[in-house]
């Protein structure tokens, strides 16, 4: 029996038997929506390793509500109806430091138009286009 046959359903002939390593990174996908909702947990001040796998997971599996802007990074999170800025101006969010798309909140990047800033000026028409979508 082949594995894919031992993890399906057993409505679908399988035996039922979790898939251990996708439950893994599920649940340690947890841990940065955790942080994001609760900074008021005990263990809020540690850094927790979370394999790449799990945040990627969690990234795109939620959605921002943006308030205020102030939680909500302007680069990576999905605040914009539901995408994050890369999927709609890959080349921009290229040119953008991952230092800046770390760390720029909406907020500070709406007023006076900061958010353009790390781009640079040298764009060619393809850069141009995605500005003028954004």
């Amino acid at each position: 029996m082949a594995w894919n046959a031992v993890c399906a359903p057993k409505w679908a002939g399988g035996l039922g038997i979790l898939d251990v390593a996708w439950m893994n990174v599920a649940m340690r996908a947890r841990w940065p929506w955790l942080a994001w909702v609760d900074d008021t947990r005990p263990w809020s001040e540690f850094t927790i390793a979370v394999p790449k796998a799990s945040i990627q997971l969690c990234n795109a599996t939620t959605r921002t509500e943006l308030g205020d802007g102030t939680r909500a990074l302007f680069w990576e999170d999905r605040w914009l109806d539901g995408f994050r800025l890369e999927e709609i101006a890959p080349t921009i969010y290229a040119r953008i430091p991952r230092r800046i798309r770390r760390q720029l909140m909406v907020r500070e990047a709406v007023q006076n138009g900061t958010w353009a800033a790390p781009s640079g000026l040298n764009i060619d028409a393809l850069t141009l286009t995605d500005f003028i979508n954004l």
